[in-house]
């Protein structure tokens, strides 16, 4: 706490009380006894000098000054971090003013600092004297308290406004009390709009289940306490939006939406740790949102706020948005989609292994050289498709094209179920944008009736080549 300095001051007087104060105050009068007798710290001071003149046992251990000190004198600027203009300026205010708190901070005569909260008043002394009468309490702790909560609050604003997650906190009666920039840019809507707004700024996958689950009606919240609902076999991307979903269920059981706003809902499975409960009800589903760009998928995880009791104090959401991703993997389907197409409609035997050498994929024509149904042949060793010689020639094969990451070109007799025909196989290193190897894909082509050609010229030549030399 600061004490009210003056213009023209020593800079050494003490802080106890002085030789006259005693004699200013008649013995057994109410104010010296509850002055000296108080647990609290109180001292008096003069506004011309800005000495100390008065001040309790509890102001004395307080401060740490002795009988010593009280001898040369304590004055405000020995005990105040305030400049002398400043002090000079508040001790003509107090007289002024009459009685106000305010809070400062106070060197002990150790150094340390503490920060003080002063309630002072002029007074009158019985001789006539005109004092400023200082009771002060020591609230170091709080303020350090609430630096370190501003500290907190700014390095939660910091983080908040940086996320690329939108977050917002609504109360326990549904009003927005905090977004985040990143949450107005999804909503569309500027954050001042949202701030004090009740209600749902994007719609849930069950509102009525969500409003139940806010205010804790464990009646209804008891119907679905974790809001686990069934997750889209597909992405959102390729999900029906009539007719029938891939469950087999009526569209509209399956995706909601709200034609009015271009919102549909798609609600997904949602085991989050610690939403075990009625109390805990927690939502996590994925929407889609017309915007400006066009549609937007966005997934949004909603969970209750609650005190150290367990008392609900509101609910935090969680919005991503996850547009890339749904149109990396509709992307990607459509592509796997293609190359499966390609895979099934080539003419030539196609399949592809692992870096183990297990079948991940192949097409129709393979699995009709091998006599085989594609459930016999996926997932399986080549060791499980071929044998003897024919397994020999494949795991060598694979194992020179991983190696050399170039194509290895040959030709293989094969003889699935008695029956033989000749192919004619590339097989080529499955590299990753890293440049590990992931596989190897084999491309046969049947050369069976060539084969069959080429050795029956061979045997017309030789015939040809004997009725010559007969001849």
């Amino acid at each position: 706490m600061v004490l009210p300095p003056r213009a023209r001051m020593s800079k050494k007087q003490s802080i106890s009380l002085s030789e006259k104060f005693p004699c200013e105050l008649p013995d057994g009068s109410l104010f010296r006894v509850a002055f000296e007798s108080s647990r609290a710290v109180m001292f008096l001071v003069d506004p011309q000098s800005a000495r100390v003149v008065g001040a309790n046992a509890a102001a004395c251990e307080f401060y740490g000054y002795d009988s010593a000190d009280v001898q040369r004198g304590v004055t405000a600027t020995d005990v105040s971090l305030l400049s002398v203009e400043q002090i000079r300026q508040l001790f003509e205010s107090l007289s002024r003013g009459g009685a106000t708190r305010f809070a400062s901070r106070h060197r002990l005569k150790s150094g340390e600092l503490r920060d003080m909260e002063l309630d002072a008043a002029p007074i009158t002394l019985p001789g006539g004297a005109h004092c400023l009468f200082f009771i002060g309490h020591d609230i170091t702790e709080r303020k350090q308290a609430e630096r370190s909560l501003r500290r907190s609050e700014g390095l939660l604003r910091a983080i908040l406004d940086s996320a690329a997650d939108g977050i917002a906190f609504k109360d326990a009666e549904g009003v927005y009390r905090e977004v985040n920039p990143a949450f107005c840019r999804m909503s569309g809507l500027p954050c001042e709009s949202i701030l004090r707004r009740r209600g749902e700024v994007f719609p849930t996958a069950d509102p009525e289940l969500a409003d139940a689950a806010l205010s804790g009606s464990a009646q209804k919240a008891s119907v679905q306490a974790d809001l686990c609902l069934p997750a889209p076999s597909q992405p959102i991307a390729s999900q029906p939006v009539s007719g029938q979903s891939a469950s087999g269920e009526p569209a509209a059981a399956a995706a909601t939406g709200d034609a009015a706003t271009g919102t549909c809902i798609t609600p997904r499975a949602a085991q989050q740790p610690g939403c075990q409960g009625e109390a805990r009800a927690c939502q996590s589903y994925e929407l889609n949102k017309d915007g400006p760009d066009g549609p937007r998928y966005l997934s949004v995880q909603r969970s209750p706020v609650l005190d150290s009791s367990g008392e609900r104090l509101g609910e935090v959401s969680i919005t991503r948005d996850i547009t890339a991703r749904r149109e990396a993997e509709a992307a990607l389907i459509k592509s796997e989609g293609l190359l499966r197409a390609m895979l099934q409609s080539a003419q030539d035997s196609i399949f592809v292994t692992d870096e183990n050498d297990m079948l991940c994929e192949l097409n129709h024509t393979f699995c009709m050289h091998m006599g085989r149904t594609r459930a016999e042949l996926l997932d399986r060793h080549l060791a499980e498709v071929f044998s003897g010689e024919e397994l020999r020639v494949q795991l060598s094969t694979s194992a020179l094209a991983r190696e050399t990451r170039e194509p290895v070109s040959f030709t293989q007799r094969m003889q699935p179920q008695a029956q033989e025909y000749w192919v004619n196989v590339v097989k080529t290193a499955v590299l990753d944008p890293q440049g590990k190897c992931l596989g190897v894909v084999a491309m046969g082509r049947d050369i069976t009736g060539q084969r069959v050609a080429e050795v029956a010229l061979r045997q017309s030549e030789r015939r040809l080549a004997g009725l010559i030399r007969q001849a």
